[in-house]
């Protein structure tokens, strides 16, 4: 994504995207402490993307577009349900690796 980043009309959804994904890639090699907080920050991540998907979907957005590939307002709600939801489940059990009782 980075690569292909520069030469794009929108070269600032591909960096975001790749950084996306090199969480992901962290998260896979990191243990403990550290899993969680990136974790976490994924979680979040999915959330308010998730969240604003929703949002704009129903300020803006049909109710239905008859397709699982077009925007509207019920496929937003089935990603927020299948990303979101357990986006902030993880953020929240995770808290970012912070332990309760301890600092």
């Amino acid at each position: 994504m980075w690569v292909m980043a520069p030469d794009s009309n929108a070269p600032l959804m591909f960096y975001v995207f790749g950084a996306f994904c090199n969480l992901i890639a962290l998260t896979c090699v990191t243990r403990g402490r550290g899993r969680k907080f990136v974790g976490s920050v994924i979680g979040l991540a999915l959330f308010l993307v998730s969240l604003g998907y929703v949002y704009s979907q129903i300020a803006a957005g049909p109710i239905d577009s008859g397709s699982t590939a077009l925007p509207s307002v019920i496929n937003s709600l089935l990603f927020f349900i299948a990303f979101g939801i357990p986006g902030i489940t993880y953020t929240l059990k995770a808290r970012f690796g912070w332990e309760a009782g301890k600092q």
